[in-house]
C-alpha cells in the first residue's frame, strides 16, 4: 500500500499480484487493489472486465474491502440500467452492515433524475420472494 500511497503504480501492482494469487490471508484485500489498478489503468492498460471479476471476487469474501467492492457493483449495475442487481447489492450492503446505507443515496446518484429514475423502479418492480 506504501507503494500505491507514493504512486509506485508498477511496484504495488506487482506486489498485490504476488499477494493476490497466493494463499495469503490478505488476498482478496489485494485483489480489491488490483481491481483498481485494472479500473484506473495504474501501470497497466485499463482492463474493466477484469476489474468487474476481481470487484466480485472480493464482494463474496471476508475482505475489509468487500462492501467496497459491492458498491462499485451496485453502481456499476446502475450505470447500466440494471437496477434489479443494483438494489440487490444495495440491499445486501444494508442487511449486512445497515450503518453503510447512511450516506449511500448520496453517493449513489450523481442527480436527483437518477435517483428518481432508481427508486421509481424498485418501487414499480418490488421482487416476490417465497
Amino acid at each position: 500500500i506504501q507503494s500505491l500511497k507514493k504512486l509506485e503504480y508498477k511496484t504495488s501492482y506487482n506486489c498485490f499480484s504476488s499477494i493476490a494469487y497466493s494463499d495469503s490471508e490478505f488476498q482478496y484485500d489485494a485483489k480489491f487493489f488490483l481491481a483498481e489498478h485494472n479500473e484506473k489503468g495504474l501501470a497497466i492498460s485499463k482492463n474493466y472486465n477484469t476489474a468487474f471479476d476481481l470487484y466480485s471476487q472480493v464482494s463474496k469474501s471476508s475482505s475489509k474491502y468487500k462492501y467496497k467492492a459491492k458498491l462499485w457493483l451496485a453502481s456499476h449495475f446502475e450505470n447500466e440500467n440494471d437496477y434489479q442487481k443494483a438494489f440487490e447489492f444495495y440491499l445486501d450492503i444494508y442487511y449486512d452492515k445497515p450503518k453503510n446505507i447512511r450516506g449511500l443515496n448520496y453517493c449513489a446518484f450523481k442527480d436527483d433524475k437518477k435517483a428518481f429514475e432508481f427508486y421509481y423502479y424498485l418501487y414499480n418492480n418490488v421482487p416476490e420472494y417465497a
